[in-house]
This record gives C-alpha cells, structure tokens and sequence, in this order.
C-alpha cells in the first residue's frame, strides 16, 4: 500500500492530505467483462448529474466482494471517448478518481473535490473507443452518499502518465497529480453510492479537453440522508 493511502484514511478531516483514503486497485481488477451477471439484484441506473446510465445488461460485472460488504459501494460502467484523439502507437490510461462534492483545501475545487480513492485501467486498445471500469468506493475507507454527498466521478485519460496517484505521498503532490493536461480528455459524472441501493452504473461520454473540465463549485455544508449507513465517516451534519 503507498504511503499517501496509507496516511489519507487517519482522518476525515485532516488538512495534511486527504479526506478519504485513496484505492490501490489494480488494473486488473478494474477492468471487467461488459456482461450482466443474472444472479445479482438489479442495477440502479439513476445518475444526479450530467450522463446518461449505461444498460444494466452492458455493465461490467462486480469483480468481487466490496470493502464495505456491500455491493452498492462498487461504481460500475463504461467510458466512451474519440479514438482519433489519440496517436498511433498511443498507451493512454484511464484515471477513475472519487472525489466528494466538498473540498477542504484551497485549489481542490479545480481538481474535482476533496480525493477519496482511485483506480487506473490501462487503454490497450483506443481504437474501440471505449473502455470499462470499476471501482470500490470502501477499498480503504467507507463514506455513503447518505453522510457526504453526492460523489463526482472524476475520468481522465491520460496521456503523459502524470495523473498517477499511485506514488504521490504529499497533498501538494496529489494537487498536481489531479491536473488534467492541455490537450487531454476528461469528465465528471455525479453520482449517489448509498448503503440502500444497489451498484451504480454509468455510461460516460469522456470529451471534454483540459483542466478546465474538473472544475467544480464545492458544497459547503449539506444534511444527512435517512435512513442512515452503519459504519464510515460523515461530513454532513444532522
């Protein structure tokens, strides 16, 4: 586990470096088959924001039980982008990064939000034009929608290899890390992950171009939702 995960689960509300813990997933569990599983309850494809949710039957399936033992904690879906945007030859990776709606550093609101965890998908093949993704909301630590907020989903292909967070171990380096590049792809998708419902699935159109596309206006305060979630950390207040 790196060292910037590790200290990012201490506290919620720790200035040092994050909110929330940041995912160590592998690009191997991210990546799933684009098949419905029958044996698993229907997929709530409601979004808040801004997308349209992907067919239950083409998202990816759950790779596994969640942190949180409850499968609502997996976002789910497939990110759709232009393959003549890349190069011949072109490696890009997509960054799915969590992020809260809130932000409790000066400069997170151009990022996308307060950091809560990530996972990165190699693009083996950009000419599809598509890519899925799936990612644990509790990989390290567990936060429901119904005490923070709605979630922005946070994509970003990159080109450069310069949104890794996977080795950052300071808040001014997970800063940089979350800059999207000139001329790179990205989108924010909203999205609620409740201990009440099932996995949210989405269906991105990833075609917004440069750092101009994670920037948010953070809540700054927001109410519980009931029924509420046993267990995790809330922001929200009664």
């Amino acid at each position: 586990m790196k060292l910037f995960a590790l200290l990012a689960a201490a506290a919620l509300c720790s200035s040092a470096l994050v909110a929330c813990s940041a995912a160590d997933e592998s690009a191997t569990a991210a990546e799933a088959p684009l098949q419905s599983n029958p044996t698993e309850s229907p997929i709530d494809t409601t979004l808040i924001g801004n997308d349209t949710p992907v067919a239950s039957n083409a998202c990816p399936m759950i790779p596994g039980p969640s942190k949180a033992g409850n499968d609502g904690a997996w976002v789910r879906g497939v990110v759709h982008f232009d393959p003549s945007h890349f190069k011949s030859g072109s490696q890009p990776v997509l960054r799915v990064i969590l992020r809260h709606s809130f932000a409790l550093v000066k400069g997170e609101e151009k990022i996308g939000g307060r950091l809560h965890g990530w996972t990165n998908i190699p693009i083996d093949d950009p000419s599809t034009g598509e890519v899925p993704f799936t990612i644990d909301m509790a990989e390290n630590h567990t936060m429901w929608s119904e005490g923070n907020g709605a979630f922005h989903v946070v994509f970003i292909i990159d080109e450069n290899d310069d949104n890794n967070l996977d080795f950052v171990t300071t808040q001014s380096e997970a800063m940089i890390a979350g800059i999207v590049g000139p001329n790179e792809l990205a989108k924010i998708a909203d999205v609620d992950i409740s201990c009440h419902a099932a996995s949210p699935c989405l269906d991105v159109n990833v075609d917004c171009v440069g750092p101009s596309c994670t920037e948010i206006t953070p809540v700054k305060t927001c109410k519980k939702k009931l029924p509420a979630c046993a267990g995790g950390d809330n922001f929200c207040q009664d």
